[in-house]
């Protein structure tokens, strides 16, 4: 065994073994989807996706389960609860621990500690503190996996069954005061769209054609590599993670010099995406805080703001979400799009500017306590980061 420093008054040395040697490594499998009688049964069957959409310590239930008799016609594995299960490809590095006995495809290396050697919950926070380092062992052409042995042979510190309590107690609570901070700020987050039902739920209502114009964005020229070689803003779907857009991710040159000339809409507009598989659960729309041009999957909403307030236009589409979304529309490639004709008819209230002007006003102390509430989320999570970073080197 190689041995580390431990921290001052705890164990002298700590030892790092391979997870091969207090783990059980377990691939998982698929059973086939063709056979109706190996699914909708009672055990859970985990996918990356479902560790990706509940982003907890801990998993219970899955999207899909299948029966005994898929899970004994099949490779996949029951693992037992406490297992800790770790995505190996697509992405590499999700990582859940199950409390009920749970399978998964075989897009899982999950690992099923020796509670003799190992505690779950330390091996699942050491997993988390060193997702980069997992990610940095996948290999292959079209995506990246780890592979079984690989991840066997990774080596993890290992200190006395009681510090490793000790130190998962630990980044159990801190990760918990992360875990609070994020629903408070989801909720804040929410607020607005609550706010503006309550507000104008009986108002008499007019279509958004009779106030908003549709634009069309559009792409410069790939083959002109000077008009990607600017500072002005184009925004895509890939941009649209918050209600407010103060920068774009891609830059182009100013519109006036490109070809095609991209349209450009000016600070304190509204863009909604109308293209792209985002659509499939969730319906963008955003103010952007700066000028900027956007590309074909994105329209700007143009109203007269003497009649329509640019927040009072983005939240009554934000509220809107469930109807446009049920009236998409797929292609034949699987991509998701909103038809002009669904935009032009969303019901939006007939409210008098001051009424939209006195929402406006709620929506800012709103922002406002969002923007403290991110500052206690961005503390815990330093605070969280400093305590995985000292865990693992016996400074905790």
């Amino acid at each position: 065994d190689r041995r580390r420093p431990g921290r001052a008054g705890g164990d002298a040395e700590v030892k790092t073994v391979r997870l091969g040697d207090v783990t059980e490594v377990v691939s998982g499998g698929t059973p086939k989807t063709s056979v109706s009688e190996y699914w909708g049964g009672e055990i859970p069957w985990a996918t990356p996706k479902d560790l990706s959409e509940q982003k907890a310590q801990y998993i219970s239930s899955t999207s899909r389960t299948i029966t005994q008799a898929g899970l004994d016609r099949s490779s996949a594995v029951l693992l037992p609860r406490k297992s800790v299960l770790l995505s190996s490809r697509a992405p590499i590095g999700l990582v859940a621990i199950n409390t009920v006995d749970m399978a998964t495809n075989q897009g899982f290396k999950s690992l099923v500690p020796d509670s003799s050697k190992l505690d779950y919950r330390y091996l699942y926070h050491w997993m988390k503190a060193n997702v980069e380092r997992m990610v940095s062992l996948g290999v292959g052409a079209t995506f990246k996996e780890i592979s079984k042995k690989v991840v066997s042979n990774v080596e993890i510190p290992l200190p006395s069954l009681a510090e490793q309590r000790r130190i998962a107690g630990i980044l159990d609570a801190a990760s918990a005061g992360v875990a609070g901070a994020e629903i408070i700020l989801d909720r804040i987050e929410q607020a607005p769209v609550e706010v503006f039902r309550r507000l104008f739920h009986n108002f008499p209502s007019i279509p958004l054609g009779s106030v908003a114009q549709l634009k069309s964005g559009s792409t410069p020229s790939k083959d002109r590599g000077e008009l990607w070689d600017g500072d002005f803003p184009w925004f895509t779907a890939k941009d649209f993670k918050s209600s407010t857009l103060a920068g774009s991710l891609d830059r182009i040159a100013p519109p006036e010099v490109s070809a095609p000339r991209v349209p450009a809409a000016p600070a304190g507009s509204v863009l909604c995406v109308v293209r792209g598989m985002i659509l499939a659960h969730t319906f963008p729309v955003s103010k952007i805080l700066v000028e900027g041009s956007f590309n074909q999957d994105v329209k700007w909403l143009r109203v007269d703001q003497r009649e329509v307030l640019a927040d009072f236009l983005l939240w009554g589409l934000r509220s809107k979400a469930s109807w446009v979304l049920d009236r998409a529309e797929t292609s034949a490639h699987g991509t998701k799009r909103i038809p002009t004709n669904v935009l032009l008819e969303v019901s939006i209230p007939r409210a008098s500017i001051s009424e939209q002007d006195e929402f406006k006003m709620i929506i800012q102390k709103i922002s406002e306590v969002k923007e403290r509430a991110r500052e206690v989320l961005k503390r815990r999570r330093e605070l969280f980061s400093a305590l995985q970073y000292r865990a693992f080197r016996g400074e905790l």
